[in-house]
């Protein structure tokens, strides 16, 4: 049944519809202009799995997460000696690595192209995913497809492609677990949680949770991540392993790397910025206890909630963005799952109508390109997060009518 009147203001269609091809015009231009920069491009992030796939290639899948052979390659992909403070490493798990393999040719723009492409894929897979969720919910075809694309146009799901990221990998399954937890499919939830093992600092505190509630969940999330670790065991074998984990050592203690903790949109990056004296020792101590304590929060939370819904899952990644020990900008595009959990409990609570929560979105992608140009980035991303725990936590208990808005829009 719809949850809202065939009628629609044309002003408002109009008007998200001009956003979001001016948002496609915009991109274009962007990305065909990083696309004449091949300076720039050996630089983005795309040039940690080009490296990864190349060792695996030339030296053998073992070697990815050896510093020495991942500065090695790094250095004659940019043609010159780098030193180890220069190296952006690959500190992902190995999960990809066969993907990465296939796009890693002798010809770096082309292997960027073709993985931008096959990150391009995942996120229309993502938005036909957010399709059918709204659809089951009763949102009209337009209203649906509408907010389904500007999802897909989420801006910092757009940084994260043109630096060659694979965020949509990790919101393609956060979006699938949403589903679940919509759906009450404990399956689907848990299989979709077990694809952001991809970013394990993220997919642990949002898994464990489970164990206290709707448990299911959790064991559907630990058979798939059990596998996908498994793979990965197969993929570069023990000293592997042992490297990757050195690698997370690398990447978090210091800055013996180029890792750019200064520019981090977590608390990690608070703390350096606001106590550039602090010891660089210290701060991997406040951050992990953060870390820590975040977990038993949310453990706490969902075993004292009696359904684990969509608005707990929005507080959840939230906080766990924030708490993380890694997270830049293209990761902000995980929001987007607590924004779309605020849109259905608003429109499910007939706040406001599905196509005010395009035209939400649509907002949001357009402060955060804002504050981007301005000295208050960082504060700006902070304001957006506060917002989005404070009005999920208290919207399903205080807010309860705002009959204008929703007449309006």
């Amino acid at each position: 049944m719809p949850t809202t009147s065939p009628h629609k203001p044309r002003w408002l269609v109009i008007l998200i519809i001009a956003g979001l091809c001016l948002q496609l015009g915009w991109y274009y231009l962007i990305f065909s202009h990083s696309l004449n920069q091949p300076e720039y491009l050996r630089r983005v992030d795309f040039s940690i799995f080009y490296t990864s796939g190349r060792i695996a290639r030339e030296e053998g899948w073992s070697k990815i997460y050896s510093l020495q052979e991942q500065l090695d390659m790094q250095s004659n992909l940019v043609g010159r000696q780098l030193a180890l403070d220069e190296l952006l490493p690959f500190n992902h798990p190995p999960v990809l690595l066969p993907v990465q393999v296939l796009f890693s040719g002798d010809d770096y723009i082309q292997s960027y192209q073709l993985w931008v492409a096959f990150q391009v894929l995942i996120l229309l897979a993502t938005g036909i995913w957010i399709f059918q969720i709204v659809r089951r919910l009763g949102w009209d075809i337009l209203s649906a497809w509408l907010f389904s694309i500007e999802c897909v146009l989420f801006h910092p799901m757009f940084v994260g492609l043109v630096k060659g990221q694979d965020t949509s990998l990790a919101l393609f399954g956060l979006v699938v677990c949403l589903s679940g937890l919509l759906r009450n499919n404990d399956r689907e939830a848990g299989l979709g949680l077990s694809l952001l093992v991809i970013r394990p600092q993220l997919a642990l505190p949002l898994a464990l949770p489970f164990v206290f509630k709707q448990r299911k969940v959790w064991w559907w999330f630990l058979g798939s991540a059990l596998f996908l670790s498994l793979f990965s065991l197969f993929l570069v074998g023990f000293q592997g392993v042992q490297d990757f984990l050195t690698m997370l050592v690398v990447s978090t203690n210091g800055e013996q790397v180029v890792i750019h903790s200064f520019d981090m949109f977590n608390l990690k990056g608070m703390l350096i910025r606001l106590f550039p004296a602090l010891e660089m020792t210290t701060i991997p101590v406040i951050t992990w206890g953060a870390y820590l304590l975040g977990i038993i929060l949310l453990c706490v939370w969902w075993s004292r909630s009696t359904q684990i819904g969509p608005r707990q899952l929005g507080v959840a990644i939230v906080m766990v963005l924030f708490i993380s020990p890694h997270l830049h900008y293209h990761d902000l595009g995980l929001l987007l799952i607590p924004i779309i959990a605020l849109c259905v409990e608003f429109v499910r609570k007939n706040l406001i109508s599905p196509l005010a929560s395009t035209a939400l979105i649509l907002g949001i992608s357009l402060y955060l390109v804002i504050i981007q140009l301005t000295p208050l980035k960082f504060m700006g991303v902070y304001l957006l997060m506060v917002f989005l725990a404070f009005v999920l936590w208290y919207q399903g208990e205080r807010i309860t009518r705002i009959k204008p808005l929703k007449e309006i829009l």
